[in-house]
């Protein structure tokens, strides 16, 4: 229907019955040509924010196995606000032990990078990733792990598969969850921290892109 005005109406509007925003989920929400989430805090107060963050467009309800009691992942509600949590986030641990690593990356472009570990670990990863279309890429994975004395099969086993499964392969299944659901921020808020790398990674990746005069 093409009218006179937009559509981006203000007022109160309906977005669901109560019951079915519990306390502890995160709903995702689409109304208004926009994606939202619906959450309650602890004290049962609905809130209903944009779905995606102002850092680097991930949606909330897709944050590794998000949930808001008593956090989502790295961020809690403080003021009816998301905020960014530091710290180990196992408290039946202490912080972690550092890890003597070096790595070295490799890029081709937009379209492929390895990844040289040395220390602790030895091993390679091997990312290519190739645009479908406007909306979607295929992503292809590779680790190289070294062989265990001994070990004459063509793929790591027992224990060692456990290990790189966890450590690797389900770190990657969790952040194609947000990928897919993430959106581009034009001038995303950055840290002073992380400003300088970011955004000196996106002037660089401009060359591989047909920007518009």
């Amino acid at each position: 229907m093409k009218v006179s005005f937009t559509w981006k109406v203000t007022g109160w509007f309906m977005v669901g019955w109560s019951p079915e925003f519990p306390t502890g989920e995160v709903r995702p929400l689409h109304y208004f040509g926009e994606d939202l989430v619906a959450y309650r805090d602890e004290s049962g107060e609905l809130h209903v924010p944009e779905a995606h963050c102002k850092h680097l467009g991930a949606h909330f309800e897709y944050v590794h196995h998000a949930t808001v009691t008593p956090r989502v992942l790295d961020w809690k509600i403080v003021d009816h606000e998301w905020q960014f949590v530091a710290g180990w986030p196992d408290a039946r641990s202490d912080d972690p032990e550092d890890l003597a690593l070096r790595f070295h990356s490799h890029l081709f472009g937009l379209g492929g990078a390895i990844s040289v570990f040395e220390g602790a670990q030895n091993h390679r990863l091997i990312f290519t990733c190739t645009p479908v279309d406007d909306e979607c890429s295929d992503l292809f994975y590779s680790i190289r792990w070294p062989r265990v004395p001994g070990d004459t099969a063509d793929v790591p086993q027992g224990t060692l598969l456990d290990v790189i499964e966890k450590q690797f392969l389900s770190t990657v299944f969790d952040d194609l969850q947000i990928w897919r659901y993430q959106k581009y921020v034009d001038r995303p808020a950055l840290s002073r921290a992380d400003a300088k790398g970011y955004m000196a990674l996106r002037k660089w990746a401009t060359q591989f892109y047909e920007v518009p005069a």
